[in-house]
């Protein structure tokens, strides 16, 4: 094997591997019909907290007047989907997603 052929499969490999892990920043309007407060903005942030700490998700951004999340993330590591129930085990529809309970005393939060 020749030298530049040595090369070209150095440099077809790394454009191959390259392109399996770019990330894919995307940008989604998440609504949540029940935040309608500053308190309700600060439990949404701080539960997508966690994606933020782990590199996931980048900014985040509460809207109470529209009742939307702005998120930031990356979909090779996290969907959408799963923003979406990280958000609904926090008591607020999300998106088509429902709330849901975490503890057997917790309700979901009512859409006014």
């Amino acid at each position: 094997m020749s030298i530049r052929s040595l090369r070209l499969m150095v440099l077809a490999t790394g454009l191959l591997a390259s392109g399996c892990f770019r990330p894919d920043i995307r940008t989604a309007a998440i609504g949540v019909p029940g935040m309608t407060s500053e308190d309700d903005a600060k439990r949404v942030r701080d539960i997508l907290e966690v994606y933020r700490q782990l590199g996931m998700v980048g900014n985040i951004e509460t809207d109470i007047s529209n009742r939307i999340v702005r998120v930031t993330y990356d979909s090779t590591m996290v969907a959408l989907k799963n923003l979406e129930f990280v958000i609904s085990y926090a008591g607020y529809d999300a998106g088509e997603t429902p709330a849901r309970r975490l503890a057997a005393n917790a309700e979901p939060k009512e859409t006014p």
